[in-house]
């Protein structure tokens, strides 16, 4: 410890201790106290030192201590060592920091790896696509594009597995989707998606903001959602892409695995409430009961032509299948049937009647005249109202009974308040466009005929319009749709046959379906690739033959590709 000086002169009123410390392995310190000293008064502890010299009172007296020592070492290790507790609210913050990390998913110990890693970045939660090779890679958008979403709908394939309605009700929850827009439900084995169209076409014209959803796309996914007619663009998918993405992945992590079609129609659903659509179309995708679309509370239900499709999972007969597709039915809800056979009418007026929906089945009855061409039909109906010249653009005799049931959708919504005038009903039927339905191009007749009834009208229409006209078939099926019938319509329908194979899982070998057309009697050939078929049907057809293009709606979606046709 240093010298400590001489004590203040005795005429000092004041003086102050300087304290200043500092730490090597031992201390200094310099204090400073203010004292008075007085007579009798104690002696400071710490007398000052005159540092102008003298010992004048008028001098600046600072009084100084230092100290070396290791204990203030030791002191200062000690203080070090000691652990710093938290209060009960910052140990809260900590704890709920910890459950937000486990629940994005970053704490990884004692789970499978997701097909979507989550990331952060701020300001929101981002997602990347992750499949190679099974296994898991980050990679980190700032959003996933369109092409990702969609690659991601589709990655759900192998996984999926369907949960009654609970899967889709989920991801709407999730994804926040109200259901407030005013639905149209349409179920039925073929015209559905014509049906759609059309209705969608006429509302449209009536000044209405419209959403279209069917199934399956041609050419590209966004064909399947449709805004005031138009597929769904990339900014709009990328805004309601995201959260199906999102909320998809946290049902996997809950251990419930959506599927392809689960996921498009909650994304339909999303787009159609968060566009603030007035009205929109919603087609089922298969059957009617147990379909992901049955979620929805329709104002108006339709079920068109009823045929032997889907067998596997609808029923063998008729009307088995008819009563999947009355499932769509709901209380007090009114729908309109189109014309069918007597067992089949009799189903829809048990579930009509259980329901108590008002129920409205037509008939043939109904269509005053019909004249048909190879481009469309002038038709005149009397159903609530007569419907004079009625301008259909969409060809095929079978398109007359789908735009019946449409007036009579449309005089239903009249009933209920919505303002649909006359000239809109003539100039929506007038200008409806639905791709791969009896299209033409050029010289080529592109249709989606995929099951027995859809073939049948195909046939009946080049009989009826291209009768002596010779025909080339190009055609490429799905194995679990071909059926005899079919083979016999198809080797009816051209002299001669080229098969390929459709660019799909389900997809019948070209060699074999060329096979089985070649015992029935035509004249039928494989080729190893779309191109390649069509170059040959080309070469068969030469300058007066029409190619016929028919098999399925995945064949023909490939072919438009193949044509240069847009999809926009």
């Amino acid at each position: 410890m240093s010298a400590i000086a001489p004590s203040t002169p005795s005429g000092a009123h004041s003086c102050y201790l300087d304290f200043v410390g500092s730490f090597y392995f031992g201390c200094s310190f310099t204090a400073q106290s203010c004292r008075s000293a007085q007579p009798g008064n104690q002696p400071p502890l710490f007398p000052s030192i005159n540092m102008s010299g003298g010992g004048s009172p008028e001098g600046a007296e600072i009084p100084a201590l230092y100290l070396f020592s290791p204990l203030w070492a030791l002191f200062g290790y000690f203080l070090a060592r000691q652990k710093v507790t938290t209060s009960p609210p910052q140990r809260r913050r900590e704890q709920r920091k910890k459950s937000r990390k486990q629940k994005r998913g970053k704490s990884k110990e004692g789970s499978a790896k997701p097909l979507f890693l989550p990331c952060r970045l701020q300001p929101r939660r981002q997602y990347a696509i992750i499949i190679k090779h099974q296994k898991v890679q980050k990679k980190v958008f700032s959003m996933l594009n369109s092409e990702e979403i969609i690659a991601a709908i589709h990655g759900s394939y192998a996984t999926g597995s369907k949960n009654g309605f609970q899967n889709v009700l989920t991801l709407l929850d999730k994804m926040h989707v109200a259901l407030r827009t005013p639905i149209v439900h349409v179920a039925g084995t073929n015209g559905k998606g014509s049906t759609c169209a059309m209705l969608e076409s006429v509302l449209r014209r009536a000044g209405y903001h419209t959403g279209l959803y069917t199934s399956p796309f041609l050419q590209a996914y966004q064909e399947r959602i449709r805004l005031d007619g138009l597929p769904l663009d990339d900014a709009r998918m990328v805004k309601y892409g995201n959260p199906l993405v999102r909320a998809a992945e946290e049902m996997r992590a809950e251990g419930a695995f959506v599927t392809p079609f689960e996921m498009g129609t909650a994304l339909a659903l999303a787009a159609f409430d968060g566009e603030n659509c007035d009205i929109a179309i919603v087609e089922v995708g298969m059957g009617g009961r147990k379909d992901p679309t049955n979620i929805v509370h329709p104002i108006l239900c339709a079920i068109t032509a009823i045929g032997l499709d889907h067998m596997a999972y609808l029923g063998n007969t008729l009307e088995a299948i008819a009563g999947e597709k009355a499932g769509i039915i709901k209380d007090n809800t009114p729908v309109v049937c189109h014309p069918a056979k007597e067992g089949v009418r009799r189903v829809f007026a048990e579930a009509a009647e259980k329901h108590h929906a008002p129920l409205r089945q037509l008939s043939d009855d109904t269509i005053l005249y019909a004249a048909c061409d190879a481009h469309g039909a002038t038709v005149s109906y009397r159903l609530s109202q007569e419907w004079q010249d009625v301008r259909l653009n969409l060809p095929g005799a079978h398109q007359i009974e789908n735009a019946m049931s449409v007036l009579a959708m449309v005089e239903e919504l009249r009933r209920q308040g919505w303002t649909i005038p006359d000239q809109a009903v003539y100039e929506g039927l007038a200008s409806t466009v639905w791709p791969a339905r009896l299209e033409w191009c050029g010289r080529i007749l592109i249709d989606g005929a995929h099951n027995p009834q859809g073939v049948r009208a195909l046939r009946n229409f080049v009989e009826e319009q291209l009768p002596n006209q010779r025909r080339v078939l190009l055609t490429g099926v799905l194995a679990d749709k071909l059926q005899e019938d079919m083979l016999r319509d198809f080797c009816a329908i051209a002299d001669d046959i080229v098969t390929v194979t459709p660019d799909n899982p389900r997809a019948l070998d070209a060699q074999t379906y060329a096979d089985a057309l070649c015992q029935h009697g035509a004249h039928a050939q494989a080729a190893k690739s779309l191109e390649e078929g069509l170059t040959e049907a080309k070469r068969l057809a030469g300058d007066d033959a029409v190619i016929v293009a028919a098999g399925s709606l995945y064949f023909a979606g490939s072919l438009r590709t193949a044509l240069g046709l847009a999809w926009r």
